[in-house]
């Protein structure tokens, strides 16, 4: 089970695998954090994230989607390689700006 965890302050950290079970429920959870806060930037940290499938990497595109609708930025931070190789695979990485570290 994945979860999607307020560390407070826009900051947000991704807990578990992403694959095509556990991701359905993380487009609401996403949707909700982003409709609720005041912050114009919200950060997602992603080191807590076991194995990714694609569906990772769509539920991600999903979120930066539901951020641009809502007219706010969203940041990822400490992504996992295997979600960057899938990225870059699909020519996303730019669009999704991804960082394996903190910036």
């Amino acid at each position: 089970m994945a979860q999607l965890i307020d560390l407070g302050g826009g900051r947000f950290r991704v807990d578990g695998d992403l694959n095509l079970s556990t991701v359905v429920p993380l487009v609401g959870a996403g949707a909700r954090v982003l409709n609720a806060r005041g912050n114009v930037e919200a950060r997602v940290d992603l080191s807590g994230v076991g194995q990714s499938s694609s569906a990772g990497v769509a539920l991600l595109l999903e979120w930066q989607g539901q951020a641009r609708r809502a007219g706010r930025r969203l940041r990822f931070e400490n992504c996992p390689p295997s979600m960057v190789r899938i990225a870059d695979f699909s020519n996303l990485e730019a669009l999704l700006d991804l960082r394996e570290d903190a910036a």
